[in-house]
């Protein structure tokens, strides 16, 4: 399963996971959370990367912060974009990590809130 994080299917808008790890000053600069959840047991996952693209500006490449391994959640592996993401735009977020040896990747296409 994978999601841009809180906020309606397709919609991130928040923090509120992070606020224990991330200082909130870094967060306010950041974009929302991008996650990918791979179950309660996440042995066996090593090598996860992250690469997030902006579809409609001909596929821009984000730079995206990978969050560390959450000691509480150990299924759970994603980043932070450096800089929030443009409202109303389309983005992609492809996950691609090695499970017990074998390579594996995801595709997820997400649009942000438009701007209020």
């Amino acid at each position: 399963m994978a999601s841009p994080a809180h906020g309606a299917p397709g919609v991130p808008t928040g923090h509120a996971s992070l606020a224990v790890t991330t200082p909130l000053e870094t967060a306010a600069r950041m974009g929302p959370p991008i996650l990918l959840l791979l179950g309660r047991e996440a042995g066996g996952v090593e090598g996860y990367e992250l690469e997030l693209l902006e579809v409609e500006s001909g596929r821009k490449r984000l730079a995206v912060e990978l969050l560390p391994p959450l000691v509480a959640h150990p299924g759970v592996r994603g980043g932070l974009p450096e800089k929030p993401l443009a409202p109303g735009r389309l983005h992609l977020a492809h996950h691609r990590w090695v499970r017990d040896g074998e390579p594996r990747e995801l595709l997820v296409r997400f649009r942000t809130a438009p701007r209020r």
